[in-house]
């Protein structure tokens, strides 16, 4: 199986399977997170990496409050909540 921490501001892909290695960047795959079954998306490019609240809570994870600022192409702001940090996932 494969997991993720995530650490700051990125999460580290860890495989184990070689089966995410085979699934093209834009291609969803399922993984679990706690008990709970997810859809992610990998982008391994990305220096961001975003989960909605939502999940977060469902899942248990630890967020810390953070005022950060997400603006991306196109001048679009994202609102963040927090951010996990040293999660394993």
């Amino acid at each position: 199986s494969a997991g993720l921490k995530a650490d700051g501001n990125h999460v580290s892909f860890d495989v184990r399977s070689g089966e995410a290695e085979q699934a093209a960047e834009e291609t969803p795959v399922q993984m679990c997170i706690g008990d709970l079954q997810v859809w992610v998306m990998i982008d391994s490019g990305s220096m961001v990496n975003l989960l909605p609240t939502d999940l977060v809570r469902d899942t248990d994870l630890v967020r810390r409050q953070a005022n950060i600022g997400l603006r991306g192409i196109g001048v679009h702001e994202c609102k963040v909540d927090g951010v996990v940090k040293g999660e394993w996932v």
